[in-house]
């Protein structure tokens, strides 16, 4: 290299030492994990040193409790807007004849009318339903709000049980604890580059999940065919029991909002199949996660029948469907057909 050229580019030395490099995390930070965890680990103790119950018993009440301050408030909203959305409805179909009128001035073909009255239909109803509200997300707020509690406390409970936080068929068999360690050795880079570190967002959870430690009263505080909180339920019953009642909660649910489109019998027809599939994969789960499992699924069932009967599903007012929707050009042509309808009926 010219004297000139290695005077304004000179050449980095490489790093010999490479453990005082840091490498790229590809993982998500555990700064929200760890104290979730730790908070939810906190709960549950305090509760079963102030109130003397045993885990049999906190277990489901913790559930309950969590379930009736956090997931049925927003259950309740999502419902008043998705209520609120069937009223609107006839608002909605109320714009379909204007806006196909001024789609047919502007459109040549009968598809392309047909397309552009759709799309000015989506954007009318997503105006509206904005404009009252109700917008879509909206009708997720429980969801939303149930699943991470859900997967808070099922993860702090399989710490307590002295289990890591994901079964070995999810984590991989070749998963090392050691990988987890915050020393110099874990942090992959080489003098050359920087590796991104192989760390992943599942061996996150474990580590977070460490922080939890075992219940030995887990052992002594089940009751009747399951005196063991840390061991699986010797006759399956508590996983039995937990996806009979998912597979309940869906089909009340398809039974009371029924599938219109066939997106929504896809998605239904895939809900149904879950606790198939998964009442294998928990039947080895402690007889403490299930029995949180089991209590949430029935908690959830009993209030999707309270709130059947308390906030009962309004009836749909249906807009007057006319012979031809989309012969809405002209006012003569309407006037003549209503004309002719009521000669006929004359």
């Amino acid at each position: 290299m010219p004297l000139h050229r290695a005077l304004i580019f000179p050449r980095l030395a490489r790093p010999r030492n490479t453990h005082g490099h840091r490498a790229f995390h590809a993982t998500p930070s555990r700064r929200f994990l760890e104290p979730t965890l730790t908070a939810t680990h906190t709960l549950l103790t305090t509760l079963h040193t102030t109130t003397a119950l045993p885990w049999c018993a906190l277990i489901p009440l913790t559930a309950i409790l969590l379930r009736a301050l956090i997931t049925t408030p927003t259950t309740i909203y999502s419902r008043q807007r998705a209520f609120k959305t069937l009223a609107l409805q006839p608002l909605v179909s109320a714009w379909q004849h204007p806006l196909a009128r001024a789609a047919k001035a502007t459109t040549t073909t009968p598809q392309q009318w047909e397309a552009a009255t759709r799309k000015a239909l989506r954007g009318k109803r997503a105006e509206i339903l904005k404009r009252h509200g109700c917008q879509r997300w909206k009708a997720f707020a429980a969801p939303l709000m149930q699943l991470p509690v859900w997967v808070a406390a099922s993860v702090t409970l399989r710490g307590m049980t002295g289990r890591d936080g994901l079964p070995e068929w999810w984590r991989g068999k070749n998963a090392s604890p050691d990988t987890l360690d915050s020393t110099p050795d874990a942090l992959n880079s080489t003098p050359d580059t920087l590796i991104p570190d192989t760390t992943s967002a599942l061996d996150t959870v474990t580590a977070a999940e460490r922080l939890i430690p075992i219940e030995p009263s887990f052992a002594t505080e089940g009751a009747l065919w399951f005196p063991d909180l840390l061991d699986a339920d010797p006759l399956f019953i508590l996983p039995m029991a937990f996806s009979f009642l998912m597979f309940a909660n869906i089909e009340m649910q398809s039974a009371l909002h029924p599938p219109t489109t066939r997106t929504q019998r896809v998605f239904t027809n895939t809900l149904r199949v879950i606790p198939l599939v998964a009442l294998p994969l928990i039947l080895d789960m402690p007889a403490a996660l299930t029995l949180y499992w089991a209590t949430s699924a029935a908690y959830s069932l009993v209030q999707n029948v309270v709130l059947s009967v308390a906030m009962p599903r309004p009836e749909e007012v249906k807009a007057c469907k006319p012979v031809n929707p989309y012969a809405v050009g002209d006012a003569v042509e309407t006037t003549a057909a209503a004309s002719v309808e009521v000669g006929k009926a004359v």
